[in-house]
């Protein structure tokens, strides 16, 4: 059976049809799911079956970032002087040695920057 020339797909195939093209595309999202599988095929409701199995796949809310940004960045406050805001780092630890022979020695860094003139 076809609608607008593509399949018509039963009740009983449609999880396996999106179980398919979900991991064959590698886990697309939504959009990109739909509109790939509307092209060969069609079932009534099926932009609403196909969102909301992307949206109850469990590899896609493990490991895809949100598409959403949330909040804004607070604006940047002016400093008067030099060193009056620092940012600090620690770096390391890293092992270090002048000589093959010589014993293996821990290295860490700290470095303190400036937030107005950059000065480290």
């Amino acid at each position: 059976m076809t609608h607008d020339r593509r399949v018509v797909v039963p009740k009983a195939l449609r999880l396996p049809a999106m179980k398919y093209f979900h991991s064959s595309l590698l886990h697309p999202g939504m959009t990109r799911m739909y509109q790939t599988m509307r092209t060969s095929m069609w079932w009534p409701g099926m932009k609403t079956d196909v969102e909301e199995y992307v949206r109850t796949c469990e590899q896609c809310q493990l490991w895809k970032r949100p598409s959403k940004r949330y909040g804004k960045l607070p604006e940047k406050q002016h400093q008067a002087t030099p060193w009056e805001e620092v940012a600090v780092a620690l770096i390391g630890s890293y092992t270090y040695s002048d000589d093959a022979d010589a014993p293996k020695l821990q290295r860490r860094r700290c470095t303190c920057t400036s937030a107005r003139s950059k000065a480290i």
